[in-house]
């Protein structure tokens, strides 16, 4: 299945001023006919302004007609739907809006719209590198409509001012090869690849650095001159251990010696020493709790403080409130809060209200001050509590610093008495005892640092793991995309874009001989990345110039029409062309724009096809089988 055929059947604008404020056109060949300054282009600017132009008024057609009109309307059929379009420029609500059948959408929501009537599926296309950081963008009905409008300064190009990626995308969703090519498999295949390609860079970095900050971390003694592998860190942690084993051999050794040296020098009973040790470790340990428990309590005392602070707060509002209260009991209300007018005269019976008469209950007036007194009495009384235990917690400040004061004498008392012991145990340290503890503390840190690499090994491991996952799901995805595309034959494709060419320039050579006087076929080469049109040998871009490019820009509109209701081809049908008052080499127009219509016109009426082109330019005299729409009215564009 295609496309359906997208039919523009009248547009208008309002306030109409003249007649040519409405346009009606019919299926097939439109021309509009006028002298310079009569609105042509203008109208097709109008146009292409309805078909979701995204910009604002007085920058898709100027101030001048944004300022005189205020909203365009259009009837669109699609297919055998009939849509009422219109855009409002001037009405807040509306501006930057298009209402379709009486809903206001935004123009992206009605490029969507327009795709989904017509049957154009909706892709999304990679711009340049498929496997660049960049996410593949939407190909929308703008980059469609922009082969389906040829605006008059855009005559030298498919697509004037178009990536080749997006021309590309365009003519391949016309070709019917986008849905497969550009499809959600192929997607997920190029993101596949991008997180393989990005894992093994990090995988690389990884082991990279790591290697690097081993060496500087453990140095050359660690055998780790090379490449990093588990094994060869099991082997540096166990050529440490055994230099940390000799080094702690040495140590015994001189520790034997230097023990039976200083056993001589402690005449003191063995068992006093550890009593003594005993004592000052216990005491040592009362200290901190101590201390402890002394900042927990000045800490109670500081937040009782602050809630002492926010009672007697609270008394001062409440004595403030009853204050006020008793000022302003007696007031009596002086206007009537339904009507507005002053009460006047009201005399109130014993215990009624003297303005609504009701019976009031016996000491309502009091009921207030008695709950304001109430809560006082409450929050007094918290406030007395609050009082009391502040002082009993700074009584235990007190006491523990008391404390704390006789176990600091006590602890001096017992350093003094265990003195000689530690100067005798001082007597046995020497330097070399000293540099192999050194030393075995340096090799015990790297063996923690050679155990921490090893454990770095393990995310290598898991980027490995990662890269074979998705190696696995990119060779899936790859035969999806094998199977989902192998009957997409791009030569094929390339041959009727260049068949479709062809059959217009053989058409215009027939009807004017002198024409097409290249006398060479135009050929296009078409892959899954480019798109190369030539004229016999020759690039088009560079072989033609002026009038032979508008011959084959021309075949190449008529090409893309004749895809219409094709299967598989999404070509809808419609072709605008506003032609320029000369080409680039400066060559005249107007006496081509006849003859450039006759091969579409004949071409296309001979087709079951339901095809429409509205052309704009100055002549069209004598052009037959196209409805012609004078422009008289002239004004200044």
């Amino acid at each position: 299945m295609g496309a359906r055929s997208i039919t523009l059947a009248k547009i208008n604008r309002t306030p109409a001023s003249v007649a040519e404020d409405e346009l009606v056109f019919q299926s097939g060949a439109n021309v509009l006919v006028g002298d310079k300054n009569t609105g042509k282009s203008m109208w097709l600017s109008m146009i292409d302004y309805l078909f979701a132009d995204d910009d604002s008024a007085e920058s898709a057609f100027g101030e001048d007609l944004a300022n005189k009109y205020e909203s365009l309307a259009a009837q669109l059929l699609v297919g055998n739907e009939s849509l009422e379009v219109s855009r409002n420029w001037k009405m807040a609500k509306l501006r930057g809006k298009i209402v379709v059948n009486g809903e206001p959408i935004l123009p992206r929501e009605f490029s969507h719209l327009l795709l989904e009537k017509s049957g154009i599926p909706l892709v999304h296309y990679p711009q340049g590198n498929p496997y660049a950081a960049r996410k593949w963008p939407e190909l929308g009905w703008r980059s469609l409509f922009r082969h389906m409008y040829r605006r008059q300064q855009y005559w030298a190009d498919l697509a004037d001012k178009q990536p080749e990626s997006e021309q590309h995308a365009c003519i391949c969703m016309f070709l019917g090869l986008a849905p497969q090519l550009f499809s959600a498999s192929r997607g997920e295949l190029v993101s596949a690849e991008k997180q393989r390609q990005a894992l093994e860079y990090e995988k690389e970095q990884f082991l990279s650095m790591l290697a690097s900050i081993s060496n500087e971390l453990v140095g050359a003694e660690s055998g780790l001159g090379v490449q990093i592998t588990r094994d060869s860190v099991q082997h540096g942690i166990e050529r440490l251990n055994g230099q940390i084993s000799s080094l702690q051999e040495s140590r015994l050794q001189i520790l034997t010696r230097l023990a039976e040296a200083a056993q001589s020098k402690v005449e003191a009973n063995t068992n006093e020493l550890a009593a003594l040790e005993t004592e000052w470790l216990s005491l040592n340990q009362r200290k901190g709790e101590i201390v402890k428990e002394s900042d927990k309590t000045r800490l109670q005392v500081s937040e009782l403080s602050l809630y002492i602070s926010s009672i007697e707060n609270e008394i001062g509002r409440l004595e403030r409130s009853r204050v006020a209260a008793e000022v302003i009991a007696d007031i009596r209300v002086t206007t009537c809060p339904a009507c507005d007018l002053p009460v006047e005269g009201r005399t109130a019976r014993p215990n009624t209200c003297f303005l609504c008469g009701q019976e009031l209950s016996l000491g309502s007036n009091d009921t207030g001050f008695k709950r304001i007194d109430l809560e006082i009495d409450h929050l007094l009384a918290d406030l007395e509590e609050s009082k009391g235990l502040i002082e009993v917690l700074k009584t235990h400040v007190t006491e523990n610093d008391k404390e704390q004061i006789e176990l600091d004498e006590t602890m001096r008392s017992l350093n003094s008495r265990l003195r000689p012991y530690r100067q005798a145990a001082a007597a046995i340290e020497t330097p070399e005892l000293s540099a192999i503890d050194t030393e075995i503390g340096r090799l015990e840190e790297k063996i923690n640092q050679l155990q921490r690499i090893s454990g770095s090994l393990d995310r290598r491991n898991q980027l490995s793991q990662k890269i074979d996952q998705l190696t696995q799901s990119i060779s899936l995805l790859e035969s999806a995309i094998s199977q989902e595309s192998s009957h997409l034959d791009f030569s094929t494709s390339g041959d009727v874009l260049a068949d479709g060419m062809n059959t217009y320039l053989n058409e215009l050579k027939r009807l004017h001989p002198t024409s097409w006087n290249t006398a060479a076929e135009v050929s296009a080469h078409l892959t899954d990345r480019s798109l190369s049109l030539k004229v016999g040998q020759g690039s088009w871009r560079t072989k033609l110039g002026g009038t032979m490019r508008l011959y084959f820009l021309m075949a190449y509109h008529y090409a893309l029409l004749s895809l219409t209701g094709g299967e598989n081809r999404f070509y809808p049908g419609l072709l605008i062309l506003d032609f320029p008052a000369a080409m680039e080499d400066g060559s005249t127009i107007a006496d081509k724009e006849n003859f450039v219509l006759e091969p579409l016109i004949s071409l296309s009426r001979s087709s079951s096809q339901s095809v429409q082109i509205i052309a704009a330019g100055s002549a069209f005299q004598g052009l037959a089988g196209a409805r012609r729409i004078e422009l008289a009215t002239r004004w200044v564009e």
